[in-house]
């Protein structure tokens, strides 16, 4: 469940919790030195199951949104990440969906997320623009094509593929 949270709630939270402190700390330090922190967690799908989740925060600094993957490799997303954040000309039309990229030789779109405030996932990048003053948050979900270039809300999609890429906040014509 999402939880919103106030400034003050959060900077209460950041007082009484070391673990949680240490993690907002670690994010402002990341982003300090000009890099884009990626968090990764295990989040219940809306199937039910566990998938593992990376998400950034960030992006906001190079004018770009916050990335959501799920079932992607930790060293592939920091590629991943790596390379976008560059926020090349070409890139940043894949963020905004007008296009599809390859990426180790598979297909992958970048979904708006409808709502990136609605999404438990994006707690702590909520947290984050909280603390910071930023209360607009843009979010989109890179999603991989499975081996046979079918997205997962298609019907040729592998089981596999749509068990471990839940869609997360994406309903425009999906």
């Amino acid at each position: 469940m999402q939880i919103t949270r106030s400034k003050a709630e959060i900077e209460a939270l950041v007082r009484d919790n070391a673990a949680y402190r240490e993690d907002i700390d670690f994010i402002q330090d990341t982003i300090s030195k000009d890099q884009i922190f990626i968090g990764h967690l295990t989040q219940k799908s809306p199937a039910g199951n566990e998938v593992s989740v990376a998400l950034t925060v960030g992006m906001y600094k190079r004018n770009l949104p916050e990335l959501i993957f799920s079932g992607v490799p930790s060293n592939v997303v920091q590629n991943i990440v790596a390379a976008l954040s560059e926020g090349l000309d070409f890139d940043r039309e894949f963020l905004r969906s007008e296009r599809l990229k390859q990426i180790l030789n598979f297909d992958v779109m970048a979904l708006p997320i409808d709502d990136p405030n609605s999404l438990e996932v994006m707690q702590v990048c909520r947290d984050y623009y909280t603390l910071i003053g930023r209360h607009e948050m843009q979010a989109v979900q890179l999603v991989f094509a499975d081996e046979n270039g079918s997205f997962p809300w298609s019907p040729e999609c592998s089981d596999a593929n749509k068990a471990c890429q839940p869609l997360f906040g994406v309903t425009a014509g999906f």
